[in-house]
């Protein structure tokens, strides 16, 4: 553009030569540098940028000279060259260095929002006859993309719903790659209200705006041993995951092991808290359930099934019927349930021997112990030692004398050192079915269970001199049949004395 010094008829005066000053009312342009006229006359460069209107003004620095205003200029936009962006709390700002104003407000995470795509020249000025493929994209990996779709007159309107709280930024980019993208400034994504607990075992890890399975996190659980305690994290959500830090409730966790320690009730410091759990039965199907138990309402959490493994083999367990193995148990009867069936002198049973943990869950241990079973019963035949399978295995008890017994399992292999023995509750023996009797005479005396039955030797008589005997009616291994009731006769070799008369037995005896 050029500046002339006239008269008052528009002549230029060549002798005239005031320093000038050009501007012009486009805010965002950047007018020419102050500049002295030469012969009257000088040449500006002016790059307006705003599309619209525009009018330029030429004015002497010193005010000397009346300044002089162009006519309305009109500016057409350029080019389509780039994509615009806007999102809510921005505003347009055609020919600015940013093409807008304002800073984006906060979201809330699962809340539909819009945001608008505009094609623009080099300078933000919106192009309507620019009509690209748009696609928005954001650093949210759990978002859903809204539909590709073409702008109108150089615009378009698109949904957007982010689920991971946070900072996201947006991008609108032209499916053709014609047109450059556009990035949204980093925007504060709020968590929503809380509705729901969530619980995390060692293994997974939090994946706030995640819906898809397992929801709200990655990982699975990790396999966990009998007896080491390890921690559990709860978390209070919204739906999409997201911590609320706000949310503070009271929460039990709880396990599917019956025979754990308790956890007792805890409540989340800024929507979390851990918690340690100590699980004592091993198996594959282990569960565990996070619980609002204050009332506040929210959604409890059970985790995937997890595994919990042995712990390292220590003792010996010994199991006899009536008696039943629960692993885990430590109440009570620790490792088992029951009590011990009363047997019967001379039948055998079986007894069953395993390794355990300190937690009485069968251990694969990696030297199998050699076991000995013994008895109080000093008149039966014990099993031989043998060797457990699988650290397992069931022996063969017979008893031979009534009244009361325990039986021992110990370690041979290891001289007792390195696996725990254990010991029955007593056992009550019955006697077995009466088949025979049992005559004592002065200086014998029963015993019970033995090979013979009695003990001592017979006294030496007197002629004419009466004795008492005493007949028992007894079971195969000699125990008094109380039941029985035989009448007996007594008959000696002697073939002068007067035998008793033939007596029934009272109580067996």
């Amino acid at each position: 553009m050029t500046v002339n010094c006239v008269d008052a008829n528009w002549n230029t005066v060549s002798s005239a030569n005031p320093t000038v000053r050009v501007a012009t009312s486009d805010v965002n342009d950047t007018d020419p540098v102050n500049a002295q006229l030469s012969s009257g006359s000088q040449t500006y460069s002016v790059t307006l940028k705003t599309s619209g209107t525009c009018v330029i003004t030429a004015s002497d620095v010193a005010s000397v000279y009346t300044q002089n205003v162009s006519p309305t200029i009109t500016v057409n936009t350029g080019s389509a060259v780039k994509l615009q962006l806007l999102v809510p709390g921005e505003g347009t700002a055609p020919g600015s260095a940013t093409g807008k104003t304002g800073t984006p407000s906060n979201r809330t995470a699962g809340v539909a929002f819009d945001v608008t795509v505009n094609a623009v020249d080099a300078n933000w000025n919106k192009v309507t006859s620019a009509v690209p493929t748009a696609r928005i994209t954001t650093s949210d990996p759990y978002a859903a993309a809204p539909a590709q779709a073409q702008l109108v007159s150089g615009t378009g309107t698109f949904t957007v719903t982010l689920q991971r709280s946070g900072t996201t930024i947006i991008t609108g980019s032209d499916v053709a790659a014609v047109l450059t993208a556009n990035v949204s400034p980093s925007i504060t994504i709020n968590t929503n209200g809380a509705t729901q607990l969530q619980l995390l075992l060692p293994g997974e890890v939090a994946a706030p705006g995640k819906l898809t399975a397992p929801a709200g996190k990655t990982g699975t659980p990790t396999a966990r041993v009998v007896g080491a305690a390890f921690d559990v994290t709860v978390n209070c959500v919204d739906d999409w995951y997201n911590k609320v830090t706000t949310a503070n409730p009271q929460v039990t966790v709880t396990t599917s092991d019956a025979n754990d320690n308790a956890i007792l009730p805890f409540t989340l410091t800024l929507g979390t808290a851990t918690s340690p759990v100590t699980l004592h039965t091993a198996g594959a199907g282990h569960t565990m359930t996070a619980t609002d138990s204050g009332g506040s309402g929210y959604n409890n959490s059970t985790s995937p099934v997890f595994t919990a493994t042995v712990n390292n083999p220590t003792k010996l367990q010994l199991l006899v019927p009536g008696e039943t193995a629960v692993a885990g148990l430590l109440s009570g009867t620790p490792g088992k349930t029951g009590t011990p069936t009363a047997a019967v002198a001379g039948t055998a049973f079986n007894a069953t021997v395993n390794c355990v943990d300190d937690w009485y869950n069968i251990v694969a241990a990696a030297v199998q112990p050699q076991v000995v079973i013994t008895t109080s019963d000093i008149y039966d035949s014990e099993p031989i030692a043998d060797v457990l399978v699988s650290s397992t295995k069931t022996f063969s008890v017979n008893l031979l004398t009534k009244g009361t017994t325990v039986i021992t399992v110990t370690d041979t292999l290891n001289a007792g050192t390195n696996y725990t023995a254990d010991v029955t509750p007593n056992i009550t023996v019955g006697v077995g079915t009466p088949v025979k009797l049992q005559l004592l005479v002065p200086g014998e005396g029963a015993v019970p269970g033995s090979a013979t039955g009695k003990t001592g030797t017979a006294n030496a008589a007197t002629t004419g001199t009466s004795f008492v005997v005493t007949v028992n009616c007894v079971d195969d291994n000699w125990n008094k049949v109380t039941t029985a009731s035989a009448q007996i006769t007594i008959s000696t070799n002697d073939a002068f004395d007067v035998e008793p008369a033939a007596q029934f037995l009272s109580l067996g005896t």
